[in-house]
């Protein structure tokens, strides 16, 4: 009854830190946002640096104040945009990172097969009907 207990307790551990959330990668589909920008290096202080954030116009969307990244010395913040572009920050003290927003590929593909098996669908419904019809009017003839 013991070892059912601490698996149990095991996996209820382990589900939040699955859920984690994840870290940004140069190339994020939009259904991996919010995802965190973590600095590459320590920062002297996080809680004094920012990030200006600008899309490919450029405009400046956002400057974002970065926040301790856990005992690791490094900073983060969050990446809220999934606005399908291209994006560059920069961060006060000279260190800049990108970001480009892609739409899923694979999703792409999974849509265009379903909308093109509806599209076969309603053909062959009117290729039936068709000849249906006119097998009927030929048996009137």
């Amino acid at each position: 009854m013991r070892k059912w207990l601490i698996l149990i307790m095991m996996v209820l551990i382990t589900i939040p830190i699955g859920s984690a959330m994840d870290i940004c990668e140069g190339t994020a589909n939009t259904e991996d946002i919010p995802c965190m920008v973590v600095s590459t290096w320590a920062y002297d202080n996080c809680n004094t640096t920012q990030a200006a954030i600008f899309n490919s116009t450029p405009a400046l969307i956002e400057t974002k104040n970065f926040t301790d990244y856990g005992a690791s010395g490094r900073c983060n913040f969050t990446w809220n945009y999934s606005t399908v572009d291209s994006y560059v920050w920069n961060v006060t003290n000279g260190d800049t990172g990108r970001i480009i927003v892609e739409v899923n590929d694979t999703m792409q593909l999974a849509i265009a097969l379903v909308l093109s098996g509806f599209a076969t669908l309603f053909i062959l419904i009117g290729v039936y009907l068709f000849f249906k019809r006119y097998k009927a009017s030929a048996e009137n003839d």
